[in-house]
């Protein structure tokens, strides 16, 4: 496969990966929304808090999840998959002694044609490492070196 189409699927991979963050944050605040309106007051309980009080933080936590999940979507939109890069930035794949990477966002591990393939953000600690390297520059993670093979 050449690395035109591999970097298509990763960049899709990780698209499918953050659409189905936002659908299930999504399909839980409303859920959390309904049954908020649903919910009495807590009897059993010491605290003045009621059963909708506990629902409302619940509904800020899943919004901040699916706030995070939309940045996600907006930030992978903007990267250019199509464009041959000479350095590690977003929308580059990475061939390294260590692994091969995406980068983009941080999301499962791929399996194309036997191989294994890690999309990973620049703000992740090996992201760190590889920004702005380019194919044949050396570096270390955790103790280990890691040598940049391919950079497209």
């Amino acid at each position: 496969m050449n690395t035109a189409d591999l970097k298509e699927k990763l960049y899709h991979h990780c698209l499918a990966y953050v659409n189905s963050h936002i659908e299930t944050n999504s399909t839980a605040f409303e859920y959390t929304q309904d049954a908020a309106r649903t919910e009495t007051k807590t009897v059993a309980s010491e605290e003045p808090e009621t059963g909708k009080e506990r629902m409302q933080r619940e509904m800020e936590t899943i919004g901040r999840r699916l706030d995070e999940a939309l940045k996600q979507r907006k930030l992978l939109q903007s990267i250019d998959y199509k464009k041959t890069y000479a350095t590690v930035e977003p929308g580059a794949y990475v061939d390294t002694s260590v692994g091969a990477f995406f980068i983009s966002l941080s999301a499962d591990e791929i399996e194309i044609d036997g191989e294994e393939y890690c999309p990973i953000s620049l703000a992740s600690p090996i992201g760190q490492v590889l920004e702005g390297k380019k194919a044949g520059d050396s570096t270390s993670f955790r103790g280990r070196a890691i040598t940049v093979k391919e950079v497209c």
